[in-house]
């Protein structure tokens, strides 16, 4: 088992997921991460190769650029710093910088693409993971948590990595302009797959936030003026208080869509204080100047009552809430006006049908057998291998939030076997 010690020279790099502790500008830092990970990117390009070239020829056609020189293009005129990590990744790497861009591009690239040939499209390529949420009071105890399978294409099965990133704020000038802008100044701990940046998957920052991803798949990706799923996920690992988050989910416009799940593991000791959130964000229509957002709130029996988490996000109008714990998979449930979504994911629905079945989640135990569940192996099980189920997708890993003690957990095997344990283990407040 590996254990986080604060010591930067500590890279546990013989992992099947290496942790990695980096400090530095934005640019130093993906700079040393691609040293780091210049074989995974490789290989991750090679092994995906059927899916990637495709978009690699994709952005050299008309259609195909307008998208990716619009992604960049907002990159580099709202967030340089963010351009920055990209253009250290590939630095670093040695990995052309167009490849790194197509990386984090992909969901909405591979969209565009399907559009454009007007193909019929099957699950391949779109990743599936599941979120529990748990927020129960006992005898007056609150147990607080959340746990998260992280699915992806069996391509990725060594190609990912945990970061702790201590990122230094820069002045920049934004293109065309004369303005100056400095960078936040950031801590933060997250799962990155090689050649993205890292916060897709799981995360926490230094301001006390947690967050965890699940991929949705609106069937037309927006083009202008807004960032890609991939970096507004990284841009969320800035956030500092729930408003800020809410008005980035609202008003930074995104290509694509997802489902966010937050807690915060530094607040009040009240327990009206400490609940849990998710969100569902589909991207709007060309001429809007706003996400579409429903957040859902994950309450307890005291808090049901109370408006005053409410009254905190009453700038997202669509709402709901959810009592005790909730489950999440990859199709939208909340939004007030869906956005047309793909060819739906029959393991999504799949996965939510075994949640049903499986009852009451009153503790983290019970979320990790939930997440460890194999029941429908031969179709579209929670918990997946790549000898079972119907797609190309696998669990790299999963992870488990325990807001009472701060720490992160994370498992590499099955997490509902009674031999599985956490191959690493982070305390949270060392952030």
């Amino acid at each position: 088992m590996s254990v986080e010690t604060n010591n930067n020279n500590y890279n546990h790099q013989d992992q099947r997921i290496p942790f990695y502790s980096i400090e530095g500008t934005h640019y130093e830092c993906s700079f040393k991460l691609g040293q780091l990970i210049a074989q995974r990117i490789r290989e991750r390009i090679k092994k995906e190769s059927n899916d990637l070239q495709p978009l690699f020829n994709f952005i050299k056609t008309d259609v195909g650029s307008k998208y990716f020189n619009s992604y960049t293009a907002t990159i580099q005129d709202e967030y340089p710093w963010y351009y920055d990590e990209l253009k250290g990744l590939s630095d670093g790497s040695e990995v052309s910088l167009e490849q790194i861009l197509v990386l984090n591009y992909k969901n909405e690239l591979k969209a565009a693409k399907d559009i454009y040939d007007e193909q019929e499209k099957d699950e391949r390529g779109r990743s599936s993971c599941s979120t529990v949420l748990i927020n129960r009071l006992d005898n007056y105890e609150q147990l607080l948590s959340i746990a998260h399978n992280e699915d992806e294409a069996d391509s990725n099965w060594n190609t990912s990595y945990i970061l702790k990133a201590t990122v230094r704020s820069s002045v920049y000038k934004i293109n065309g302009k004369e303005e100056l802008r400095e960078s936040p100044n950031e801590r933060f701990i997250a799962l990155g797959y090689a050649g993205q940046l890292a916060g897709n998957g799981f995360g926490a920052n230094h301001h006390g936030f947690v967050f965890t991803y699940n991929g949705l798949y609106p069937k037309i990706p927006r083009i202008k003026n807004c960032l890609s799923r991939q970096l507004l996920n990284r841009l969320v690992l800035t956030v500092e208080n729930e408003q800020q988050l809410d008005q980035i989910l609202k008003t930074q416009l995104t290509a694509y869509g997802f489902n966010l799940n937050v807690g915060q593991f530094r607040c009040s000791d009240d327990i009206l204080e400490k609940y849990l959130l998710s969100y569902e964000i589909g991207p709007s229509n060309e001429n809007e100047k706003t996400n579409q957002c429903n957040i859902n709130y994950i309450l307890n029996e005291k808090q049901v009552e109370d408006t005053r988490i409410i009254m905190k996000h009453k700038d997202i109008l669509s709402s709901s809430f959810s009592l005790n714990y909730y489950c999440h998979f990859n199709h939208y449930i909340h939004l007030q006006t869906v956005p047309e979504e793909d060819k739906p994911l029959s393991s999504s629905k799949m996965r939510a049908k075994r949640a049903s079945e499986f009852g009451d989640i009153k503790i983290s135990n019970q979320a990790l057998q939930l997440l460890g569940d194999e029941k429908y192996k031969s179709e579209h099980p929670i918990y997946r291998r790549a000898s079972t189920g119907q797609t190309n997708t696998v669990t790299l890993c999963t992870a488990l939030i325990d807001f009472t003690t701060s720490m992160l957990y994370v498992y590499d095997d099955n997490p509902g076997l009674k031999t599985s344990s956490p191959f690493f283990e982070f305390d949270l407040n060392s952030l």
